[in-house]
This record gives C-alpha cells, structure tokens and sequence, in this order.
C-alpha cells in the first residue's frame, strides 16, 4: 500500500522547533520534531579511539590471498590498507565494495585495485567520510564488507566469484557501544522497515533520512522526486542504495540544481521504493511532501 506524508519544515532555522503533518490513510496527526543543525558541507571524521587491527587474512580461494594490514584514520576518512596477491593467470579487479559497515551503520567505501597475474600488491579501502560524521561514528569496533572479485581474460572480463560479509574487529573496547538511534519525524515503520526524517540543509535542498533494515533480507531503496509544488514531474531519480539485513543507512537526497532553477520551488515530493534484491515486486512504497 502506498503512503503519502506531508513534512512542513521551517528550513530557514538551524536548530528550532518544527511541526510534522502526517496523513496515513486519512488520519492526521501533529508531531513534533527537533530540527537539527544544517548537514556539514565538509565534514571532517573525528574518530575518539585509535583503532588497531590484527593482520589477518580476509579471502583466500581462486589462488587470490587478501590480507587486511592496517587501518589509518585521517581527516578525509578511514583506510583499510590490504595485501592483493593475484597467484593466477590472468588479471584480477575488485571494482567496488558492496554492503560496507562502520560499527553496523552502512558507510559507502571505495577502492582502485587491478592486480596483473602473479604479481601483489598493497590497495587501500577509503570509506566515506561524509557518511561518518553524520553517522555520528567516533570509535570503530567493527568493519563489514563484501565485493565481487573479476577476472580480465582475452575474452573479457568474467566474474570469479563474490564473497559473503567479510567481517574485522579491532581493538577498541567491544563494551564500548554505537548509538544507532537517530532522532526525528518517524515517516513509516512497518514490514521491519523504518524511515526517519533526521536532518534538512536549506541551503543545499537536501534532507537526511535514517534507514533501519529489520527485514530478514537485503533491500533496495530508490528514490525520486515525482512533483513539484502539488503538480505532477517526470520522476527524476536522485538515490539508489542498497541496505544490508539488520543493518542501519543514512540517506541523503538532494534536489538536483537545474530543478531548484526552474522556479520558485515551495515544496517538492519524493517517492520511496523498496524493493528485494532478488525480485522487482515492491515490499513498500511511499511518498513525503517537504515544505523549503
């Protein structure tokens, strides 16, 4: 069943008071809010505890070895530093990383490595440093990835083989824990999925939702804005991720520039569309009017 809820914010304030109208199914309710200061533009990752960890092997099959032997906290982000030997015929690549975690909190991580056959080599995993700060991270207990592992043949390129969640504990206290809790106008919460309105960025058109997967599966999140100021657009897609199982993401949607230029925009709707991995049928559908 899909939803539509309107969110009136006072976006002009960086921390005030502000009023949530939610109609599900014809009811109206008055919720109040605390709205948060504006998003950083450019946020600077502020890790408490310096995390070690112990070298140790994370993939071990295709004669591929991968060693994870450091990891290095900076302003710009958290590097894993890893050990590529390629012991086959042929190049391998790891284009991406799939379903990374910082301490159970999804955070988007990078990585460049093409290891040409028999050699080895030293490639760094950078998560982004953005999705820590409003994450609110500031001690790392745990580090969760996965990636698809590819093959360059005189054929092309192949896929050898994609890992299950590959999971790192480091040094810091596991007494030690991570508030997942992040606070706003609660838009749904059904079928084990929650979305929150967290935090606005007038300036940037852009809000921050909190995301919470209690579904016994990996779900895809697509969203679009589908109007305008009440009158209907070409959807216009401006997110597409994926959440692990139990698994909490922050998702930042911001309206593209030539949009805001259109005209005196007051309002805009996004449209949220989840999915399962393994099918196209939609687990949950809803949409959210915000006030500028």
């Amino acid at each position: 069943m899909k939803k539509k809820l309107t969110i009136e914010n006072n976006m002009l304030l960086v921390i005030g008071i502000a009023a949530a109208i939610v109609i599900v199914i014809g009811l109206v309710a008055i919720i109040s809010w605390q709205h948060k200061p504006q998003l950083d533009a450019e946020p600077i990752v502020n890790i408490e505890s310096d995390p070690l960890i112990e070298q140790q092997v994370v993939f071990d099959d295709y004669n591929v070895l991968i060693t994870a032997k450091s990891l290095t906290v900076s302003e710009d982000g958290v590097r894993l530093r890893l050990l590529v030997e390629n012991n086959r015929d042929q190049t391998i690549t790891i284009p991406s990383i799939d379903l990374s975690a910082l301490n159970g909190i999804m955070v988007d991580a990078s990585i460049n490595c093409t290891v040409d056959a028999h050699k080895k080599m030293h490639r760094e995993m950078l998560f982004d440093s953005s999705q820590i700060k409003n994450a609110r991270i500031e001690n790392i207990k745990t580090i969760q990835f996965q990636f698809n592992l590819l093959e360059q043949t005189e054929a092309g390129t192949k896929s050898l083989y994609t890992t299950a969640p590959i999971s790192i504990k480091t040094t810091v206290d596991p007494d030690l824990v991570q508030n997942k809790s992040f606070e706003g106008t609660e838009l749904v919460n059904e079928r084990d999925l929650r979305f929150v309105l967290h935090a606005t960025d007038s300036v940037r058109h852009a809000a921050l939702f909190a995301v919470y997967n209690n579904t016994a599966e990996n779900v895809e999140i697509n969203a679009a804005i589908v109007s305008i100021d009440g009158e209907p657009c070409e959807n216009v897609a401006i997110n597409s991720t994926t959440i692990g199982t139990g698994m909490v993401r922050l998702i930042e949607v911001e309206v593209p520039n030539n949009i805001v230029a259109m005209s005196a925009m007051s309002s805009y709707e996004l449209q949220f569309d989840v999915t399962s991995p393994s099918s196209d049928i939609a687990i949950l559908s809803f949409s959210a009017i915000l006030s500028i």
